[in-house]
């Protein structure tokens, strides 16, 4: 894993352990009302996704219009570039 992919799975932890300090409440109120363990982690982790597509979807709509912006600088790409999109993050 290169330096993004330590970068982004450092932001990805610092979201999750964000998201959930601010439940700490509602999970200790749903497992001293009688929620299983499963169904609180299922809950986080449900939120976790939700959290992350909305991510993902909001990082690749402005990345697709950055990437037609950046087709006049950057000859011999197309700004719909698939291996350029998806590759260069990878690393």
């Amino acid at each position: 894993m290169g330096s993004v992919g330590v970068l982004a799975a450092i932001g990805v932890y610092g979201v999750v352990s964000y998201l959930v300090s601010q439940q700490t409440h509602e999970i200790g109120i749903r497992l001293a009302l009688g929620a299983s363990w499963g169904r609180v982690l299922g809950m986080v982790f449900r939120h976790g996704i939700v959290t992350a597509v909305f991510g993902v979807i909001g990082g690749i709509i402005p990345a697709y219009g950055l990437a037609r912006l950046m087709a006049f600088a950057v000859w011999g790409t197309r700004s719909g570039d698939s291996v350029a999109m998806f590759g260069v993050p990878s690393d």
